[in-house]
This record gives C-alpha cells, structure tokens and sequence, in this order.
C-alpha cells in the first residue's frame, strides 16, 4: 500500500470518496474542503484535511489528519466498526495500540510544550476499551527508536502542565464540547495518561 502524501493528492481522494454511492446519507460540502499542513518541522509531511458534512438534518465537520513516517507496529489490519444500524463496518486500520504508541512518544518530545490536546482524550478512551500490553510496548518501542526518543514514563515530563496549560485546555475542552468524556482538570487528565503508558513505558529499551 502506498500513495503521495500531498495536499493535491489528499483533496483528489476527499473527491473520490464523495463519488461513491453508498446510500448511507453523507452528504459532503466540498466546497468547505481544506488541506492545511501540520508538524511543519518533523521530517515527513503531515495535513489535517476538514469538510463540511450532513447526515439528514445534522450538519458538522469531518476532519481527519494524514501523516507518514513511524513505523506501523504491529501491522495494519481488519478493524469492525459497530453501527447503531446495520451491520459494522470493516476497514483496514491501525490496531489501537499503534495509535496509543504514536501519541504517547509525541509526549515523551514535547512534554508540556504541547497542545496536542486531542491527543490525550484519545488514549484514555483506547486505554478504557482494553489494549495488549505486550503489543503498545513493541509498538512504542519501535516508534521511540525511529524518532531517537528513550522510552520511559511520561508522568515527569508533563510536571506542571496545568500550571501552564489549563486555560488552553479547558477552551479547547468546551469548543470540542467534550466535557462528558474528559476530566475538566489537565493535570488531573494526564494523570489518567500516565496510568495506561507508563506501566509499560516502565519497561524501557532492555536491547
């Protein structure tokens, strides 16, 4: 599997994907569609793309962000997608564990310096659902040793936080309008973090 990881290419697939039909009710606005990089100093590209969308009488934002470079551990593979009807919907995906490893290294980077606040719901709610230990521990120790970062726990990397980043947090927490599934408190979220990563960040580079 491969493809250019450009804003053309990624705005061409937006127009690809909206040509098929599925009867299911997604109505895209491509005339809302937009492209904008991300991770501007990391060596590969990123972009989140965003698009209006509707499904009957709802109308909201579909924004997803495409990047490369960390290896993919463990493989992707078929992920089942339960819908409230009809049957689940199966997509090749990353396991969970992949994207927890992902996110749990980019704090390891860049500690409270970061605002990648979606990044700290995300775990908690994959942690919430159950993940292997044994495969988040290959998965962030390959990811660590691509990006030259020590595994390690993240909880003395994010001391202070909330000293410096609560009022950010709790703006993004209300625009996002997430409050039902996430603590009102930073540090008190990172805590929640730390409890899923660290037991097996713990565990190090032992090679």
């Amino acid at each position: 599997m491969g493809a250019d990881v450009t804003a053309d290419h990624l705005i061409e697939v937006v127009h690809d994907i909206n040509a098929i039909e599925t009867g299911d009710g997604v109505a895209f606005d491509l005339g809302s569609l937009s492209v904008q990089e991300i991770r501007e100093h990391a060596d590969y590209p990123g972009f989140r793309v965003r698009v209006g969308a509707s499904i009957g009488p709802w109308k909201g934002t579909a924004p997803w962000d495409v990047s490369t470079g960390d290896p993919i551990v463990p493989a992707p593979r078929q992920v089942r997608i339960d819908r409230i009807l009809g049957d689940p919907i199966v997509l090749f995906g990353y396991a969970p564990e992949t994207t927890i490893a992902e996110k749990g290294v980019t704090i390891l980077e860049r500690g409270i310096t970061s605002t990648r606040w979606r990044d700290y719901v995300d775990i908690v709610q994959l942690g919430r659902q159950g993940i292997d230990s044994d495969e988040l521990f290959r998965s962030a120790l390959a990811v660590a040793r691509y990006r030259g970062v020590t595994l390690e726990p993240v909880a003395p990397h994010v001391v202070g936080y909330g000293r410096i980043g609560q009022a950010k947090w709790a703006a993004w927490r209300r625009k996002e309008r997430l409050e039902a599934v996430c603590e009102a408190d930073l540090d008190e979220q990172m805590a929640l973090v730390s409890s899923y990563l660290d037991p097996v960040f713990d565990l190090g580079d032992t090679t």
